[in-house]
């Protein structure tokens, strides 16, 4: 039996090893609480330091080619705060740190102490270096004094009003940021593989920088778009898949495809499907070699092969399986099969390449293209419509067809400009509400001349770019390669010298990362402008308030294709 210490006057004491054990717990438990406040603090100056340095790099670098936009330029105020992930894997430390202390604190067994505390001692070294290493990342917030809001992830493009204030609210549905090349996905991912430019000299110096040509595009969005046109058109619906999949969601995405090509690797798509996408949208791609009609929409299922691959119709059958596809990630839904998964539905927006080339320059038409505007919104349930202007290729083929190609961009403008369009029956457009441009013509011009520039074919001082019509000057646009084919390309496109030679194909000359052939593009070059451009266009009608008036979406449409499809400051 324990015998309890009494002291003489009968009270009793407690044994001094027990108050040992009691002071123990007692710095036990205090050191549960410092250790909280050292992880706090250890956040914070990590988040301090790196708000510090995001700061004083060069925003237009890191999130916007800022020397590519009007002046004046953006400007930003810098601000800290944390990530979701970043407070959940703090947590899940303190609370596996606070759990071993407890434990220390309430054992009595010596050996299990000691096994604890090492244990404790490696988690504590284990936190230290996740932070140290990065792994947990505090975010750099920045609110752009014109209106958008980047965060640690995307460029968040918000419409402003005339006079420079901000819509109320912050709804933003789609987003973006521009990146280090390094950084994030290829653009050229899921290029074909005979489309495909990175083993080609560098860009010229004036096209290689930062904030030119020389960055990539993440996107994050919860829209549905859907890109229609030909081979061109695919190709940047490529680039933008790849921008909002982002690396390890190659899985997500769906093709229907075939070889047309028996002898090489050459593959066309008919329809893909990117689903869901970072932020749980939906990429879609809808092969169109002439302007949707009704007259050329198959009265049965249209067939995704070679044998018509010179079609130029469509069929209903493609636009149900646009709206079908499930919602999930294609190796779960072959292992969830007895599950159905909630299908993509009808599309927000669709961008819409003309596809000349296929189609005559007298083939395309206005009442054309209002058809093809309406017979969307009828088929994919699209409300918002992005047409992009058509660029020189080695399709145009004369100063006269150069001429007219901007006639045709001009009523491209108009048709925007003057939607809902008198031409359409009554009530027949009344389902798509915005039509906007994409200025890609003046984007790709700019680059031509500036690789014109540098490779001595023009010598003569560099055209107004704001001067309407300045695309339609340059006689060296004109100087094609003598090669066999009806098709020779510009020099100014395709070649990275003036070092020219013969084969039996014809004149050669060294190709560049600006254009595959003369009618395609090298999307790991122009691919994230053009990306970028299609988020900021649609976010001058997702982001922000509802229902906006039209003058300040052209007002933000102006800014997005002054920003994105320029390369001059």
């Amino acid at each position: 039996m324990t015998r309890k210490k009494v002291n003489l006057n009968g009270s009793r004491t407690v044994p001094t090893t027990m108050l040992s054990r009691q002071k123990v717990k007692a710095w036990l438990r205090l050191a549960s609480i410092a250790l909280l406040f050292f992880y706090i603090y250890n956040i914070y100056k990590i988040a301090d330091k790196k708000a510090q340095i995001y700061a004083a790099s060069s925003m237009s670098e890191m999130m916007a080619p800022s020397t590519a936009n009007p002046s004046p330029p953006a400007r930003y105020n810098v601000t800290t705060t944390y990530t979701s992930s970043c407070v959940s894997t703090v947590l899940y430390y303190y609370l596996s740190a606070s759990l071993l202390w407890n434990i220390i604190i309430f054992s009595t067994k010596k050996r299990r102490k000691h096994y604890l505390l090492g244990s404790i001692i490696c988690l504590i070294v284990t936190i230290n270096l996740q932070f140290n290493n990065g792994h947990c990342k505090p975010s750099v917030e920045s609110e752009r004094t014109d209106g958008a809001s980047p965060n640690s992830n995307t460029q968040h493009i918000i419409t402003t009003r005339s006079d420079g204030s901000s819509w109320k609210g912050n709804n933003v549905r789609i987003s973006f940021r521009l990146h280090d090349p390094d950084e994030v996905t290829s653009p050229d991912t899921f290029s074909k593989v005979n489309y495909r430019c990175a083993d080609r000299p560098n860009l010229p110096p004036s096209l290689a920088k930062r904030t030119v040509l020389n960055f990539s595009t993440s996107v994050r969005t919860d829209l549905n778009v859907a890109f229609m046109g030909d081979s061109i058109g695919a190709q940047f619906a490529q680039a933008f898949d790849a921008a909002a999949l982002g690396e390890g969601n190659e899985g997500r995405r769906w093709a229907q495809s075939y070889r047309y090509k028996p002898d090489k690797d050459w593959i066309s798509e008919c329809l893909t499907i990117s689903a869901p996408v970072r932020g749980g949208g939906v990429s879609a791609f809808w092969r169109m070699t002439g302007l949707m009609s009704m007259m050329n929409k198959k009265t049965s299922i249209y067939h995704c092969d070679r044998d018509h691959h010179n079609d130029k119709g469509w069929g209903e059958n493609q636009a149900v399986i646009l709206l079908d596809h499930p919602m999930s990630n294609h190796t779960e839904a072959s292992e969830n099969h007895d599950r159905k998964a909630p299908s993509v539905g009808a599309y927000d927006a669709f961008v819409m390449r003309v596809p000349h080339g296929w189609l005559a320059i007298d083939q395309i038409t206005k009442e054309g293209i209002i058809e093809q505007i309406n017979l969307n919104n009828r088929y994919l349930g699209a409300q918002t419509v992005i047409i992009s202007t058509l660029p020189l290729c080695n399709n145009v083929v004369t100063p006269n067809h150069w001429k007219k190609i901007g006639e045709i961009n001009q009523m491209i403008r108009d048709i925007a400009r003057n939607w809902p369009s008198s031409s359409s029956k009554v009530g027949e457009n009344n389902g798509i509400r915005t039509v906007l441009v994409q200025e890609f013509s003046n984007y790709t011009s700019q680059v031509i001349w500036s690789n014109a520039k540098h490779i001595g074919l023009y010598n003569g001082s560099m055209p107004d770019f704001a001067q309407n019509g300045w695309e339609q000057t340059g006689d060296f646009l004109f100087d094609r390669l003598s090669i066999s084919g009806k098709w020779p390309p510009s020099k100014a496109q395709v070649c990275v010298s003036r070092k020219f030679w013969v084969n039996d194909h014809g004149e050669q000359c060294h190709l560049n990362r600006i254009s595959v052939d003369g009618s395609h593009w090298c999307v790991n070059s122009l691919g994230p402008r053009h990306s970028a451009s299609i988020a900021c266009l649609l976010g001058c009608v997702f982001n922000g308030e509802n229902n906006k008036a039209m003058e300040e979406i052209r007002e933000c449409e102006q800014k997005c294709n002054d920003q994105f499809m320029s390369i001059v400051p």
